[in-house]
């Protein structure tokens, strides 16, 4: 995946001929120095999600860690570290849209009543790297679509992309959130705790966001569980992001 990675940046300003996770430790300093966001929250988001992913059992990646742990893994980018980062997995997801005339017939269909894309500047000397734009243009999209007016109140469980455990808070703050979301957050274990899955990471929470509002999440289960927010980020070095509003179907 790293060849992968260093693919994608520009050739002539951005392959800088060091770890393509680079901008990942830009990143999170960054969020760091901009933000009340610090080192040990990004590590103790790092633990908790490996933990959460314990009680899912399409998880990999479970492990009991502490943010110690995390702070004291091997080096990648500074200040980020190995156990900050996502792990390769490999999965399908599938998922089956239709109608409402179709989800008469259906088991237990849930809804989609918001949608939203955007990218932040694709020149990464021009991005503020301690936020994410893409995320805030889509989650704009998706609330005006879904009415829905105060994120923090209205939501009973958010999934965002932690392909790097700083990400993952660097997205909550886009999305109009603060830490107190971090007790619905990514249930699943995200992709932490599931594995980086390339552009299925954003198919699998929509999954686990299914399972959610449907009560059969398993071991990881929420309760109340009836809104749900979906968001996805294709990965460095892009800024590009999605969200996706989902209701139980009774709440509608």
């Amino acid at each position: 995946k790293d060849e992968l990675l260093a693919f994608a940046y520009d050739p002539v300003f951005n392959r800088l001929g060091v770890t393509p996770h680079y901008l990942a430790g830009i990143e999170m300093q960054q969020l760091i120095l901009q933000t009340d966001w610090s080192s040990i929250d990004v590590a103790e988001l790092a633990a908790t999600s490996r933990g959460k992913a314990l009680r899912n059992p399409l998880a990999p990646y479970g492990a009991r860690l502490s943010a110690g742990n995390v702070l004291d893994a091997r080096p990648v980018a500074s200040p980020v570290t190995e156990t900050m980062v996502a792990r390769h997995a490999d999965a399908a997801v599938v998922v089956v849209l239709g109608t409402a005339d179709a989800a008469d017939t259906a088991r237990a269909p849930v809804v989609i009543t918001g949608t939203g894309w955007g990218s932040g500047n694709s020149i990464l000397e021009r991005r503020p790297h301690g936020r994410s734009v893409g995320s805030e243009i889509a989650s704009e999209m998706a609330y005006a679509e879904a009415g829905i007016e105060w994120p923090d109140r209205e939501l009973d469980v958010v999934y965002v992309s932690d392909l790097y455990a700083h990400r993952a808070l660097m997205h909550v703050d886009a999305l109009g959130l603060d830490a107190d979301v971090l007790p619905i957050l990514n249930p699943d274990g995200g992709s932490l705790g599931t594995g980086d899955l390339f552009e299925a990471n954003g198919g699998a929470r929509f999954y686990d966001a299914v399972l959610q509002l449907r009560g059969e999440a398993g071991g990881h289960q929420l309760d109340g569980a009836e809104r749900a927010l979906v968001h996805g980020w294709r990965g460095l070095p892009t800024d590009s992001c999605a969200a996706v509003i989902l209701e139980a179907e009774g709440r509608i």
